[in-house]
């Protein structure tokens, strides 16, 4: 089975963070000639040699902890055929309810994905819960953020 979504992230706000952290002139350069919001006027700050270093360890090499499921999710979640059988309700109504703010996906159930074809356009995605993507489900989903705290499911 295939499953066919797109989810775009909108990078602007961390492709700026990113050349700041290493004074990239050179990636700076190329992405305001891709016209993403740079200022072409501000200049970049000088990092010490143990700022570049403690930057390029956190994202490289740090050891970020042990996770474990959240305890509103115990004693697990429903696997894929439960969800489709029996959902505690679906992504749109999520949509529908958050106005075009964050859409927050509840802890302790699942939601199927069900958004239609084309381009839904949301304020980001906060997975406490597990969001389920039937197989072969088609559909464009416009996010600036996806955070994945519980399960995210799709086959």
């Amino acid at each position: 089975n295939e499953v066919d979504i797109e989810i775009v992230i909108n990078e602007t706000e961390n492709v700026v963070e990113e050349d700041y952290l290493f004074n990239d002139t050179e990636a700076t350069s190329r992405r305001r000639q891709r016209n993403l919001r740079y200022p072409k006027n501000v200049p970049l700050p000088k990092l010490t040699e143990e700022q570049k270093r403690r930057k390029l360890q956190n994202l490289a090499t740090a050891d970020i902890g042990t996770f474990a499921p959240l305890s509103c999710n115990d004693p697990g979640l429903p696997t894929a055929v439960e969800c489709e059988s029996s959902p505690a309700g679906t992504l749109s109504s999520l949509v529908s309810a958050a106005n075009g703010g964050e859409v927050i996906v509840p802890c302790g159930g699942c939601y199927v994905y069900d958004l239609p074809a084309g381009e839904t356009n949301i304020g980001g995605l906060n997975i406490l819960g597990k969001l389920y993507v039937p197989p072969n489900h088609k559909s464009t989903l416009l996010t600036p953020y996806v955070f994945v705290q519980g399960e995210l499911e799709m086959s």
